[in-house]
């Protein structure tokens, strides 16, 4: 649970109160700044957190699992709020930013989930 409440406090960090502003039009190029602005410091802090709990190699593979997931999920949502051309002012757009974080957490359970699997097999 400590490990699930450390990455919650991570996401919360980047998503929330570093992300440079301006960074949503970078998230509609699948390669770009969106890169090293946002989806890089995300998985570079799962790396760090998760090097606390399970062996250097799995922290890393889980923190680039971590930069991969949250690359798609935002590059998605920020297509689909594009398209649809909806702002903050509208429903629409908070419903799909709730989504967005509702498979953010999803990832990080199912990193959690891959860390107590690793744990049980290595006892």
């Amino acid at each position: 649970m400590e490990l699930f409440l450390l990455l919650f406090i991570k996401h919360a960090i980047f998503d929330l109160g570093l992300q440079p502003m301006g960074t949503g039009p970078y998230k509609l190029v699948y390669i770009g700044k969106a890169h090293l602005w946002h989806y890089g410091p995300h998985g570079l802090g799962t790396m760090l957190i998760l090097a606390l709990y399970t062996p250097l190699e799995l922290a890393v593979l889980l923190g680039l699992l971590d930069y991969v997931l949250h690359w798609h999920t935002d590059f998605f949502k920020t297509h689909i709020r594009a398209f649809y051309n909806w702002n903050n002012k509208q429903r629409q757009f908070w419903l799909l930013n709730a989504v967005d974080q509702i498979l953010h957490f999803l990832g990080y359970y199912l990193i959690v989930q891959i860390v107590l699997a690793n744990q049980l097999l290595l006892g």
